[in-house]
Parts: C-alpha cells; structure tokens; sequence
C-alpha cells in the first residue's frame, strides 16, 4: 500500500483555508497593539481568537496523528519482521541449564528474579490483550465517528461567516474561529480515516507482539519449572541427609540413657516432619505453576471467544471452537473443593508453626533447656557427661524447630498465592462457561446423513454389547466389592435390609392408614410416616442398581467400565423417584388413604408408572453411559436415540396423565374440580417433550439436553410443591375437624352459661349479655384462609425454583433485568452507591407487598389450624398473636419490597421515626389504645364474661378488641370503653380469678330486744339457705346503737355475682319474717316533738 499518496490525500484537506495558530497568536499580538480599536470589541475579538487558537492547535495535533499512523504503517512490515525473528530466538532458545554443583541460594535467587520477570510479562500480556480489544472494538466505531465529524464540519461550513475585508475586528475574529473550527473537524476525518486505512497494520503487529509475549511467558515458565525442580530437588537432598545425619546421631545413643534416646528419637520425629514439609513444599510450587498455566490458558481462551463473538456471524467450525474451549475448562467445582482444602492445609500448617515456634523460644538457653528436658524424661541429677550429650541434642532439636518453622511459613506463603490463582482461575472459568453455554445453547452441531448416522448407531451398539467390555465391567464390580468398597457394600446391605424388611413395612404402612379420618385417633404424623415408608418400601432395588455402579466405578476397569457405573448410578436415581410414587399409589397407600385418591386412578397410576419406570430407567443408563464415555460418536450416535426414546416415553406418560377425559389427573376423586386450561396445559405438556426429543435430530443436541435437564428438574419440583401442598391440606384436614370437634364442645359450654344467665337474669331483672364468641371460630373459614395462605407461600417458593432453574436457559428472560426504569440509591459505609431499579425489581416488589398482604388476611387460618388447636391457648392471647403477626407479615412484605425499589433501611427507618413522631402527636389516643388492647389480650385483667365495675359503669365484658372493649350494662345497654380507661382506670373485676362474693345485710331491731337471741335468729335465717356458703362461714355482728334501732349486720358468701340479688332477696324475707315469728320488732324512724308555749303572751292573758 502506498502510504505517502494516503498520506498527502488525507493532509489536503487538513487546514486549506484555516489559519495556523502561530498566525493567530500575531493577530492576536497585533489586536493588543491597536489603540484605535474600543477596549470592549479589542478585549472580545481577542477572546475569539483565544479559542480559534485553542482549535487550530487540535488541527495540528490532529495532522500530527496521521503523521504518526502513516508512518507506523509504513514501518508495520520491518516491525513485523522484527517480531518474528524474536519469536523464532525465544521459541528456539536453548533451555536453562542449572549445573548440579551449583548453590541453594543462587537457584533461589535466579528463581525470584525470574519470577519478578513473569510478573513483569503478565502486566504486559493484559496491556497486549486490552490493546487489541480495543483495536477490535475501534473497527466498528471509527464509521460513525467519520460520519459525525464530516455532518460537524459541512454545519459549520453552512453558518460561516461571509469574508469581509473592513469588517470590525470582532467579526473577523468571529471568521478566525469559525474556519479554525472547520479545520478541526476535516483535521479528525483525516485522523479517523489514516486510523481505519491503517487499522489492520496496527492489528498484525499487535497480535505479533501478544505472539512473542506468550512465547517469552512460556519459554520463562519452563525456566521457572526447571529451576523449582533443581531447587526442590537440592532441598529434598539436603532434607534427607539431614534425616540420615539425625538417625545416625539416635543410633549412638542406644543403650547410653532413656533420657538421652527419648531426646534423639523426638529428633528424627522433627527430621522426618522436616522432610515431609520439604516434600509438600515442592508439590505446592509445582502446583502453583500448573495453576498460573491454567489461568494464562483460560485467559487466552476467553479473549479467543471475544474475538470471535465480536464478528457476529457463527458457523459450524467457530461454533465447534467454542465447544472445544467449552470442554478444555477446567472444573469449578473441583476448584472450588481444593481450595477448601488448601485452607484446611494452610491453617494446620500455620498452627504447627506456632508450636514449633513456642517450642523454639523454650530452647534460647541451651543449658537450662537441657535441663528441664531431662527432668522432664526422668533424670532428676543426670551426670556431666549425660548433661553434655544432652545440650549436642537439644542444639540438634533447636536446629530443626528452626527449619521446621522456615519451610512451615515458605509452604503458608506458597498455598496463599496458590489459593489467590486458584480463585481467579475458578472466577474467570464460571464468566466464560456461563458465557459459552448461553451462546452454545442454541447453536446446532454438525447434522451427520442417514447413513453416517445408520453406521455409528451400529458401532455404538456392538461397542455396547461388546462381551469384552461386559466381562470387564464385571471384573471391575467383582474387584470393587473385593476391596469392601464403603459406599458400595454399604448401599447393597442397605438393600438387603431394607428387602427383609419388606412386610413390616407394608404392615405398618396398613397400620397408619387404619386410623385415617378418626378424629380422636387421628395424628399429624400418620402421613410424614406413611411417606416415608413408602419411600423406603421403595428404596432396595434403587440402592442395589446404586450399590453395583459404585463398585464398578470403584474397582478396575477400561472407559467402559466408568461409563455404565455412571449410567447405573442414573438409573437408580430415575428407580428411587418413580418407584416412589408408584409405591405411592400402592391399593393401602398414601395417595389412596391419606390424600383420598379413588382407587381406579391409583391402579392405572401404578400400571403406567410400571412401564416408564423400566423405559426411563434404560434410557437413563444408556444416555448418560454415552455421555460419560468421551466418545462424540458414541454421545451423537446411541446416545442421541435414547435421548429421543425417553423423550417420547415422556409424552406418552404425560398423555394418560392429564389426557381431558378418563385421565388419571381428572379422576382422583368422584369430586374432582375443573382443572382450568386443562386442555391447553395437556397440549403443552404432551407435545413439548415431543418436540424436544425431535430437536437432536436437527443438530440441536445441546439445547435439547439443556431444555430436557430443566424440565425434569421443573417436574421434580412440581412433584415436590404437589406433596407438600397435600400433606400441608392433611394437616389442616387434621385441624378442621378437631377444630370442629372442639367448636361443638364450646357451643355446649356457652349454651350451658347462657342458660345460666338467663336463670340469673330472671332472678334478678337485670338484661342478659349476648357473649361474642371470640373463641371458637369458623372451621370452614379457617380452613379456607389456610389454604389460601399456603397456597401464596406455595406459589411463592415455587416461582422462585422455577424462575432459578429457566432464568439461565432462556435469555428472552433476562430482559426485564436490562430494562431499568430509574436509578436508586444506598449507602454503604457512608459511600453512596447508585444501583438502576429494573422491571424485575418493581414486579418482585410489588410481589413481595402483595405476599405480605395476603398471608397475612389469611394467618389466622394457619395459626389456628397449625399452632393454636395443639395448644391450650386462650383468646385473648389468640387474638393478640393473629393481630400482631399480621401486622409484622405486612411489614415485612413492605420492607422487601421496598429495598427492590431501591428503598434501603437506612431511609425506611427514618421514615417511620418521623412517622413515630407525628403518629405520637396526632394520634396519640389511637395508639395508645392500641397498646393498652395489647396489654389487655396479653395480661387477661378483664375477660369476655366477667362483670366489672369501672367508674360509675358496671356490666359483663362482652368482646374485647385492640381499640376498645365492649361492655353489656345491667340495664342491656352496650358501652365502648377505649382500652386506655381500663389499663389507667380503676377496674373491679368480680370474677377475674374467684367468683365467691360477700352480701352485706343490714338489719335494725327495736330497743330492749335480747341481743343475743336477735344474733342467733339472724344466724340463723342466714346459714340455712342454700346458695349461701358455709365457707367462709356466714357472720353476724351486732354493728351500733342507732337512732330509733339496735343496728345488726350479716356477712354472707355466695359462689357467683348473678347470686347476690336473689340470695339478697330470700335472706331478707327470711330475716323478716323469723323476727316476727319472735316478736322482735323491727322499728321504723321516730321523732319525740316537744311544743313549748309562750310564757310571756300567757301572763297577758
């Protein structure tokens, strides 16, 4: 290419009519220097041209850069040549060459400096590799960047200015600007254009240099590989000799002490713990530098598939790349389990280190450490000699802690890096497999003729029933159980037992179903139980096809082998599940008994389970045999017909389940309800299994998987949301009719008090409260308010199982994440994050408030039904419970759903502390009788039916609620009384905890009555009625001398208040009329009146 003719092409049109800007500062000079100009139009032209400068200089830089890009291209082809010989040096480079006399310290030296080198080399590497995404990302952005600045540059040119020669200086400065500014834009065209004509150059040289980047990070990891293993050899050396020098030492000391060996012997313990750390030390570096290489190799692999992702156009070839890169990743969770164990490794190593460590301080002064060792080892006064030989040891254990302590903190150090490359590699290896299965998902493989296809389903079936690799899967089996493999032989005798165990089983199982519907006999457990019975009624044939394919995977054998233990330990998982629910259907079973299931549903149940169960089962061992055997022939070929077979199994199975008409699902019962959009769900979920086992046939192999594997996954999960809502139905089937057993038994008890206090009522004319029976509520209410709660509880759990299983499958769902509707704000750590609230966050907010609000309508239902029918809980506390939890579920449900909406904490709990504030002012009577009804319901000082006196107000509590009780006076008038006058008020309560009150008599004989035959008669009228108590015993005191009577007063008992006007009634009359029968008088008021005349007035007379 000749890039001078570019060069002068692109440079023509780089300031044609534009002034330079050396040219406007002598303008600008000269503006300064004309007095005749005003100091307003000198000091504006001035500024003008102050920014026609500023313009004009980006032009030049701007000439400047295609300047630079021309001659970077035309340097592009010696560059690339440099490149390659340098490529060519480093790949043909003689190895590093470490002499065998050579010392520890300089291996380790030249080992850190090269490892300095790498680190130096990877920040190069990414430089390298964000150059070149962004050179790849530059291709699409340059034309409309062009097209922009040409669309600029003929605007400016349309409003330009005209040329006037005698304009003022302001306009001329005006038209300075104006070309500066046209300059500047036909200045970045060229710039963008050389940019583009020279992108492909800067491209080749850029991979040429990431070339000969990777070559020098590959030439110096081999040199860094070389030098570890020289160096880990040299230290495993000198490990060993050290060992051998310190048993030689031990040798010695035999038959000189048991001080003296204990001491040695302790020695070769640390000399071996030495030689064990220097081992695992070289392994933990080797390790290390295999981790780096994955990580290098992940990296490039990523940059690999955006490079071929940013093209947009995938074929048959780039998508199998893909595929490759797919199955070349390493393993996150095998990843993620070593670094479990690197940090169970490194905190056992760093806890030895303090040991060795404490004990390494003990030995500072040799003498005295000598000492306590001895008589830690029995020598109370050991002799010169032994103490001498002694301190040679304890220098030798000195010695050792100290190496143990070094290679302890050197092996730390190298499992902390190792565990930081290992979490890199295992991040950056779930990005790019997210990324590839989302893009591989749904793109075909290669589509083989029928032919082809004809000829590998025939080698994969005689690979499949090969003699020779059955009598190996045997031999492996055999060998398996030989070596008493755990699993193994645990899982079969599992299987053995559970089999013998059989018929009690099943006769427990008839035992439990003996007491369904029984309202006395009936428990909550029967069906737990009975599930899980039938579960492991289910479990021996399952745990035997388990028990085989572990021995054959444990035991030795070819890729055959592996492949059917895989496929047996997937067929006894497909066995567990589906004899499961046929155990299930069973004539005595769950289905049939518990959850009242009729029998013709359960026998067809149980005959199309038969035949899926032994389909599925084979299919399941076939295909993921196929899968496991790394053969793509194998997996495209049988595997892909036994993907396809077990496809339409499903369909079919699905047909007679929920066919409209004679279906298993719509015969349960005889009163089975409409299912809605049965029709339309029998169509769906008939026909989708169909077209999945289709998709293979058409090169969707992998999307087919992926859609059958989440399907099996959403059945699973509707199976479990299924049982889950019929044992929870159970239950509360349990609850309704020991509810009901328990609202008849109340209904009795509060006909039996009505009638009591009508009894009181016509005895003593006072009106009758009508008692609100907060107490026992509607069974078929509750029932109803359960369901429906546990329904939303149900729906909820299961949209969130269901949206996590298919929110990575289908991309179309992940929209209404991209979609954000406005941005929120949070803090944390007084940092203020703004995060964008997307249509999934108002949909799963809204969804979280109308959870709330619906649990909590219906928790009275549940907590009746579930807590408060096994517990003797009284009423009032009942209702408190509801009310409060009903509250807290709504506040919960807003709070969710507010922090969706970008409401954070912080701000809520300001809002309801200015809400606390104004609710405190202005509705201070409200809640505090809101509290008061709270300490009501849950202190019990009044309850529904006591008579209480409160102020001038007596009567019987006939409701209580959170505001306010409802009192019933004597005169049947209802009274509201707020709560708070209760709790501040003095309340009499006549029946709170003793029902027995005193009747006070008073009673007045005449004077000159025998006071003590008027006490004996009162007595004695008193104590023989019949509702008066003898205990306490009935009392009578002579009280006062009165004005016209001897004043008597009788203290008698009765058992309940509606008593004491009768009884006050009958003791009167027969007071009175036992005096009379003596003749004792009972006076009434008298007055003596005395008239004195007037003396004066007699004597005039």
């Amino acid at each position: 290419m000749n890039y001078k003719v570019i060069l002068v092409g692109l440079l023509w049109t780089v300031g044609v009519h534009a002034q330079a800007p050396s040219e406007i500062a002598t303008r600008i000079e000269a503006l300064r220097a004309d007095t005749s100009i005003s100091e307003e139009k000198r000091s504006a032209a001035i500024a003008l041209l102050g920014e026609a400068q500023q313009v004009a200089q980006r032009a030049t830089d701007r000439a400047e850069a295609v300047k630079g890009y021309v001659a970077a291209a035309a340097a592009a082809e010696a560059t690339l040549e440099e490149l390659a010989v340098e490529l060519e040096r480093v790949q043909q480079g003689p190895p590093i060459d470490v002499p065998d006399d050579v010392a520890v310290s300089f291996i380790d030296t030249q080992l850190s400096q090269l490892q300095a080198e790498r680190a130096t080399l990877d920040a190069s590497l990414e430089t390298l590799r964000a150059r070149e995404a962004d050179l790849l990302a530059r291709a699409s952005e340059i034309a409309s960047e062009i097209a922009t600045a040409r669309a600029e540059a003929a605007r400016l040119a349309e409003t330009a200015p005209p040329q006037q020669s005698d304009a003022d200086p302001v306009a001329q400065a005006n038209r300075v600007k104006v070309e500066a500014q046209i300059a500047e834009r036909q200045a970045a065209v060229a710039d963008l254009a050389a940019e583009r004509t020279t992108l492909a150059a800067r491209q080749e040289i850029a991979a040429a240099r990431l070339d000969l980047v990777n070559a020098q990070l590959a030439r110096l990891t081999e040199s860094i590989a070389s030098l570890q293993k020289r160096l880990g050899e040299s230290r495993i050396g000198r490990a060993r000799t050290r060992l051998r020098e310190v048993s030689a030492v031990a040798a010695q000391t035999a038959g000189v002490g048991d001080a003296l060996q204990r001491l040695a012997s302790d020695n070769v313990e640390l000399a071996r713990n030495y030689l064990d750390l220097v081992e695992r030390g070289a392994v933990y570096a080797s390790d290390t530098l295999q981790l780096q290489q994955d990580l290098a190799r992940v990296t490039t692999s990523a940059q690999t598939v955006e490079q071929v992702l940013a093209t947009g156009q995938l074929n048959d070839d780039t998508a199998q790349l893909l595929r490759d890169v797919r199955y070349r990743l390493p393993s996150s969770d095998q990843l993620a389990e070593a670094m479990t164990l690197n940090d169970q490794t490194m905190v056992g190593i760093r806890l030895n280190r303090v040991l060795w460590q404490d004990r390494l301080r003990n030995l500072s002064d040799l003498p005295s450490a000598t000492d306590v060792l001895l008589t830690g080892y029995g020598e109370s006064q050991p002799a010169s000699e032994l103490t001498t030989s002694a301190i040679g040891l304890v220098a030798q254990r000195r010695d050792l802690l100290h190496s143990l302590s070094t290679a302890a903190r050197d092996n730390a150090d190298q499992l902390s890096a190792q565990r930081l490359v290992r979490q890199d590699l295992r991040e950056r290896t779930l990005a790019l497999a997210g990324l590839l299965d989302r893009r591989l998902l749904w793109l075909p493989t290669r589509i083989e003729s029928g032919q082809t296809l004809l000829r590998n389903l025939y080698s994969n079936i005689a690979w499949f029933f090969s003699p020779t690799n059955w009598y190996a899967v045997v031999k492996a089996v055999v060998g398996g159980y030989a070596s008493f493999n755990s699993a193994a032989v645990g899982l079969g005798l599992a299987a053995i037992g559970l089999l013998l165990m059989a018929p009690l089983l099943r006769r427990r199982l008839v035992s439990l179903a003996e007491f369904i519907g029984n309202v006395r006999k009936d428990t909550y457990l029967s069906t737990p139980l009975a599930l899980l019975i039938s579960f492991l009624l289910a479990l021996p044939l399952p745990l035997a096809v388990g028990s085989i394919g572990l021995a054959a995977g444990s035991g030795p054998g070819t890729g055959f082998t592996a492949a059917v233990a895989q496929g047996l330990i997937a067929a006894a998982a497909v066995l567990f599940v589906l004899s499961g629910f046929r155990v299930l259907a069973r004539p005595d079973g769950v289905f049939q008994r518990h959850f009242g299931w009729r029998p013709q549903p359960c026998r067809q149940l149980r005959f199309h389970l038969s035949w899926f169960m032994a389909v599925e089962a084979t299919v399941a061992f076939v295909f993921t045999a196929a899968l496991a055997s790394d053969d793509l022939v194998i997996k495209y070929g049988i595997g892909r017909l036994a993907f396809v077979i077990s496809s339409v199994a499903i369909a079919l199975f699905a047909f007679h389940y929920l066919k409209p008409r004679g279906g298993i699902a719509v015969s349960v019962s005889e009163s089975t309800p409409a299912i809605p959009g049965l029709k339309i769900l029998f169509f769906v979920l008939v026909t989708a299994p169909l077209a999945v086992g289709v998709m293979p046939l058409f090169g969707y192999y992998e999307a087919a998987i992926a859609l059958q594997t989440r399907i099996f996954q959403s059945g699973i999960i509707l199976l479990l949301a299924a049982i889950v809502y019929r044992l929870t139905l159970r239950f509360f089937l349990i609850g309704h009719r020991r509810l009901t057993l328990k609202r008849l038994t109340k209904l009795r008890q509060q006909e039996a008090q009505r009638r009591k206090f009508e009894r009181a009522a016509d005895q003593s004319g006072d009106a009758m409260p009508k008692l609100l029976d907060e107490e026992v509520a509607d069974p078929d209410t509750l029932s109803a308010q359960s369901r429906r709660g546990v329904l939303v509880i149900l729906f909820v759990v299961l949209a969130l199982g269901l949206w996590s299983v298919w929110s990575g499958m289908l991309p179309a769902l992940g929209i209404v994440n991209d979609v954000v509707l406005w941005q929120g704000t949070h803090y944390v750590g007084g940092q203020a994050i703004t995060s964008g609230v997307s249509v999934w966050d108002l949909v799963t907010a809204l969804f979280w408030i109308a959870s709330g609000l619906v649990v909590a309508r219906n928790a009275r239902g549940i907590l009746e039904l579930t807590i408060f029918e096994r517990f003797n809980v009284d009423p009032g506390t009942r209702y408190a419970v509801i009310a409060i939890a009903g509250y807290l579920l709504v506040g919960v449900g807003l709070v969710a759903g507010l922090s969706r909406l970008g409401v954070n904490w912080s701000s809520l709990q300001w809002i309801i502390a200015a809400l606390g504030v104004g609710l405190g002012f202005g509705l201070q009577e409200i809640v505090a009788n809101f509290v008061s009804g709270l300490i009501i319901l849950f202190e019990r000082p009044i309850r529904i039916g006591d008579i209480v006196t409160i102020g001038q107000l007596e009567g019987t509590v006939t409701s209580i609620k959170i505001r306010a009780t409802r009192i019933t006076d004597f005169d049947n008038r209802e009274v509201l009384m707020p709560n708070k006058s209760i709790i501040t008020e003095n309340v009499t309560n006549w029946t709170l905890s003793d029902q027995v009150t005193r009747i006070i008599l008073r009673v007045g004989v005449a004077y000159g009555s025998d006071i003590d035959r008027v006490r004996e008669l009162i007595f004695d009228a008193v104590s023989r009625h019949p509702d008066t108590l003898s205990v306490p015993v009935p009392a009578v005191f002579f009280m006062a001398h009165g004005e016209s009577s001897l004043d008597f007063e009788a203290r008698v008992f009765v058992a309940t208040p509606a008593k004491r006007l009768p009884v006050t009634h009958d003791l009167n009359r027969a007071i009175n009329r036992t005096l009379a029968e003596h003749d004792i008088e009972i006076p009434f008021p008298q007055r003596d009146l005395h008239l004195r005349t007037n003396v004066a007035a007699s004597e005039m007379t």
